[in-house]
């Protein structure tokens, strides 16, 4: 709160946006924001596994999949030092799901970035390996008090190891249920998510601008969109 009052303070001639905020997690922000001018604006479904609690009860798409990884070759890694061979890697799984597979607009992270990340502290890195000891799938992981995000991931599509992806979800889900953290595991895949248990909440952005008439017409897309639910994004493929 304190950096958007700066912000509009330096630069009360731009819009000024905050993102990512959770009516649960971030009520207190967004009401701070409220007061000063913002408007929160709903912005897509993110999905929550919360595994602070101790619980037996899984689905069984989740079953299988903590099974079937429990049963593969596959090496699970929680690592909080990687080299530089191993960052240039976890940049190639990435370009392969994000730039490749996705979208050429998504962030261009660096081999440096991933080796920061890690070398600093700010993230760990959670990595599946074959027999061989091949790096094929990889999760950031960040968190900040007991919740975690997953701010990439990537694996291999060229191997022949069928369901990576599950695979790569069991092993963060089983990181999270060993520490009991909150995961926030973003937005898409919102079948596969739900199918495992997680639970969809509307994620918002506050934005403030800068001429009274555009704050008038972010008031009223902010009337308009507070009709807009969970079920109704959820029917259009969220």
């Amino acid at each position: 709160a304190t950096a958007c009052t700066d912000s509009l303070r330096v630069h009360p001639e731009l819009f000024i946006g905050v993102r990512n905020l959770l009516a649960g997690t971030n009520s207190s922000l967004i009401n701070t924001l409220r007061t000063r001018g913002f408007h929160a604006l709903p912005a897509r479904l993110v999905y929550e596994f919360d595994l602070r609690q101790d619980s037996s009860s899984k689905s069984s798409h989740l079953k299988r999949d903590l099974s079937a990884l429990n049963k593969s070759t596959l090496a699970t890694h929680i690592q909080s030092e990687i080299s530089n061979p191993e960052a240039s890697r976890i940049r190639e799984l990435y370009q392969a799901i994000y730039i490749k597979k996705h979208s050429v607009l998504n962030a261009q992270y660096t081999t440096q970035f991933f080796l920061d990340m890690v070398q600093h502290q700010i993230m760990k890195v959670l990595m599946l390996k074959n027999t061989e000891g091949l790096l094929i799938a990889f999760a950031m992981l960040y968190q900040q008090d007991d919740t975690l995000t997953v701010p990439a991931l990537g694996y291999d599509t060229n191997t022949d190891i069928e369901g990576l992806y599950r695979f790569l979800f069991a092993a963060i889900y089983q990181y999270t249920q060993t520490h009991r953290l909150l995961l926030n595991y973003s937005s898409g895949a919102g079948d596969f998510k739900r199918k495992r248990g997680g639970v969809p909440r509307m994620e918002y952005t506050l934005l403030h601008a800068p001429k009274a008439w555009q704050r008038h017409v972010l008031e009223w897309l902010e009337r308009r969109t507070r009709l807009v639910q969970t079920d109704h994004l959820i029917r259009l493929g969220a």
